[in-house]
């Protein structure tokens, strides 16, 4: 699992990292100017295919009148409840490609981190 404080941040992180990110979750509001829409929209032009799923406490209407890639986010609200986002998390990886000899080993090779929150493969 990798974080970032912000978009640019992250967007960094995944142009040093993209082979080995299957999964993308962000926040709508982030601090820097950039929105996880914004930050989806570009690493899409670098990954097409990666899954995004956006958070927030905000209500979804934040994505109306962005461009037509809003169909492809998955949304969660906040409070997240660890439940939904597991199941999001399964199946915002499921359509991914794995390679023969891979073990995703129990859960789908998800696991929850201990004190922090956070999802890992």
């Amino acid at each position: 699992m990798l974080d970032a404080n912000d978009g640019l941040e992250a967007l960094q992180k995944f142009r040093e990292n993209a082979d080995k990110i299957d999964l993308l979750i962000t926040e709508i509001m982030m601090p820097c100017g950039m929105t996880g829409s914004e930050l989806a929209r570009q690493i899409w032009e670098l990954r097409p295919n990666l899954e995004v799923v956006l958070m927030s406490g905000y209500s979804r209407s934040l994505l109306q009148g962005e461009s037509n890639h809003v169909e492809r986010l998955r949304f969660i609200p906040k409070p997240l409840d660890l439940s939904e986002l597991l199941r999001v998390v399964r199946r915002s990886l499921a359509g991914r490609r794995r390679s023969p000899d891979e073990d995703p080993g129990p859960n789908g090779g998800i696991r929850q981190i201990e004190g922090a929150g956070g999802i890992a493969r």
